[in-house]
């Protein structure tokens, strides 16, 4: 009987041919080059798409309208939306609350912007929550009936924001503030709005700021 040495039995292992084995380092590298490429192509496409988008969606408002845009979703970032909608002022040292409203009644009256009514909201907090040290809150409206009626015949929406409202108030720190809402993302941000009604939705904006200039700083 013929023998066998045991080496003769041994299985030898397969052999495993692996595809990356072959590949050489400059066929990896252009693949990734390629791939990269092929990113920043879509990415280029993607940008000229948002691009165009974006340019296309805001030709219908006024130029400005991107930069009041900017500014409120900064004021919004480090701030919060809130106050990014608000333009404030705070009464100078030693102007009281009321030396502030009666002001403000002399500027509104010669800037023909019509004082219609206040709201001393703070009487009823204090009421219903029986607190009289609850903060100080009035609210002043003031109206140009021309211009109001030339925004509504634009967009009767505006008048969710008439009539124009100043606020005093005080904060927590004991500051009293004049405050109003910022009308310039409602009016540059007014899709094909004319310019006269433009104009003068700007002037009544430059006129409240006049009257909270002068309520803040006590004078007539």
């Amino acid at each position: 009987m013929q023998e066998h040495s045991p080496s003769h039995f041994q299985l030898r292992k397969p052999k495993i041919s692996l595809p990356y084995k072959h590949m050489s380092v400059q066929r990896i590298i252009s693949w990734f080059m390629r791939f990269f490429a092929l990113v920043g192509i879509l990415t280029c496409v993607l940008v000229g798409f948002i691009y165009y988008q974006g340019y296309a969606a805001t030709k219908a408002f006024d130029p400005q309208f991107p930069h009041f845009l900017g500014r409120f979703l900064q004021n919004s970032i480090t701030n919060d939306v809130i106050s990014a909608l608000v333009i404030k002022y705070p009464l100078s040292e030693g102007v009281k609350p009321k030396q502030a409203i009666k002001s403000m009644k002399s500027v509104a009256k010669r800037l023909n912007i019509k004082f219609i009514d206040n709201y001393p909201i703070y009487k009823e907090i204090r009421k219903a929550t029986k607190n009289k040290e609850a903060a100080y809150v009035e609210i002043f409206h003031f109206c140009d009936a021309k211009t109001a009626a030339a925004l509504l015949n634009y967009n009767p929406d505006y008048s969710i924001h008439m009539p124009c409202k100043i606020t005093l108030y005080k904060d927590t720190d004991g500051q009293v503030w004049l405050a109003t809402l910022d009308l310039n993302l409602l009016i540059y941000g007014a899709r094909n709005l004319d310019k006269e009604t433009k104009i003068k939705a700007l002037k009544i904006q430059d006129g409240l700021l006049k009257i909270m200039g002068a309520g803040a700083s006590g004078a007539v």
